[in-house]
């Protein structure tokens, strides 16, 4: 079996230069999301309410299509699920998953990966990851690449959440990609807290920073640096 600093070494060079190069950028955008931190802040002290899971959802824009009624009763079950599950273990992340996806999708039939993360990681900010399309996009190339991220399942588009009646291929689905994540983010963890104590950030939560690192890598609209040269978007 390989050794994780071994295959760092060979293979995780370039993603490091990256990460240097776009630290400062990937920390001023996630920092400019303060409602982040209510949110947060709201699931432990109990403190959520409709308009602030609304306000926080809509930012997002995880209310496309939805009605203002329906989306006070979506706001209303995750302050209830919120407060039945002010902490969850890694190992039960799959099952409360599913758990709020189904939640979520018998008030409207639709696809709630994403929400369904995001709604997750205020409650378990240090351990969530966030499902992300751009996020998704960098994981399909990288895993092409990287001998540890090959022995993972192939990244694929989620199932047809219409045809996943209980939620456990889309369950299956996020958990693949929460840990091709996770596999990334601890190889670079050192290298995170590094920068973050080297540029004095306040932002704590490092698997934030990492995804929003990946997610600049894949966001074609994103503009990037490496090694002092910077990519600008195409006119």
């Amino acid at each position: 079996m390989h050794n994780p600093l071994v295959v760092s070494k060979k293979q995780n060079k370039m993603l490091e230069e990256f990460i240097r190069s776009n630290f400062k950028e990937a920390i001023e955008i996630q920092s400019s999301f303060d409602h982040d931190q209510q949110m947060v802040e709201g699931v432990q002290n109990e403190s959520l309410n409709v308009k602030m899971v609304k306000d926080w959802m809509r930012s997002y824009g995880l209310f496309q299509g939805i009605k203002n009624e329906i989306r006070n009763e979506i706001a209303t079950v995750y302050i209830d699920f919120a407060r039945n599950n002010k902490k969850i273990k890694s190992v039960d992340i799959q099952v409360k998953f599913i758990e709020l996806h189904e939640k979520l999708k018998e008030i409207q039939d639709r696809k709630w990966i994403s929400a369904t993360s995001k709604l997750l990681w205020c409650i378990e900010p240090e351990v969530v990851v966030i499902y992300d399309a751009f996020v998704e996009r960098t994981i399909l190339i990288l895993q092409c690449l990287d001998e540890e991220l090959a022995k993972f399942p192939r990244i694929n588009n989620p199932p047809n959440a219409k045809k996943d009646e209980n939620g456990k291929k889309m369950a299956e689905h996020y958990m693949n990609y929460q840990n091709l994540v996770n596999s990334l983010f601890k190889r670079n963890m050192e290298l995170i807290q590094s920068l973050r104590n080297q540029t004095n950030t306040q932002y704590k939560y490092e698997i934030r920073i990492f995804d929003k690192l990946l997610w600049m890598m894949g966001n074609f609209k994103e503009e990037f640096k490496l090694n002092q040269i910077t990519c600008t978007l195409a006119k």
